[in-house]
């Protein structure tokens, strides 16, 4: 059978993806996270007989994870007062810590992994397919993350652009292509944590703002 692609087992009611025929811009990204869901054992070897169920799998997994999202941003205010856009990076190395799928993925993967999922789903609304009639499960959810998140989506946005601009993914990801480096870290991200949580929190101060698009 055809090779299965992560987009592929991805539910598509109610999500656009921009970056077809993957999820993120770099197929990379892509190969990162099918391959963190594979060792969990969410995605299979895959096979005509099993692909309808491992696409359930997933999608309950990913419902799963930005159910855990709300609940994290309330028990961090209620913890310490801090919201996730006061504390970007730090909030979503808090939620991957707790996602048990993704403990072991760098840190870059999954929060852009969340945020390509979030992009998606506020395209479909820009650009609606007319034969969807009702939103899948994962749209779903991530409605309900947007809806907690509120006008502190724009903030949350300010980092992960900085995030992805320190990440150098666009020259990183074209290298790798080109000499075919699979195994080389994606991002070393332990000192852009100060920086990113300082950008978040910079942000506070354009309250109010039209959301960004993500590119």
């Amino acid at each position: 059978m055809p090779r299965i692609l992560l987009i592929d087992l991805l539910p598509k009611a109610g999500l656009r993806f921009l970056h077809k025929p993957s999820v993120h811009k770099q197929r990379e990204r892509d190969r990162v996270v099918y391959n963190a869901l594979k060792d969990k054992g969410i995605i299979n070897d895959l096979s005509n007989a099993t692909v309808k169920h491992t696409k359930i799998y997933l999608q309950e997994t990913l419902v799963n994870t930005f159910t855990r999202a709300v609940i994290e941003r309330l028990l961090r205010k209620a913890r310490t007062g801090v919201t996730d856009e006061q504390g970007f990076y730090s909030f979503f190395a808090e939620l991957q810590g707790r996602v048990q799928w993704a403990k072991d993925m760098p840190k870059a993967a999954f929060i852009e992994f969340i945020f390509r999922l979030a992009e998606a789903r506020l395209e479909f609304k820009r650009n609606p397919y007319t034969s969807v009639k009702e939103p899948c499960d994962l749209a779903k959810a991530i409605d309900l993350f947007l809806e907690d998140v509120g006008d502190n989506w724009s903030k949350m946005t300010v980092g992960f652009k900085f995030f992805m601009q320190q990440d150098g993914q666009d020259k990183e990801d074209a290298e790798k292509e080109k000499e075919g480096d699979k195994d080389k870290p994606m991002v070393d991200v332990s000192s852009l944590g100060e920086a990113l949580d300082e950008v978040a929190e910079g942000a506070n101060d354009t309250a109010g703002t039209t959301p960004m698009d993500l590119d």
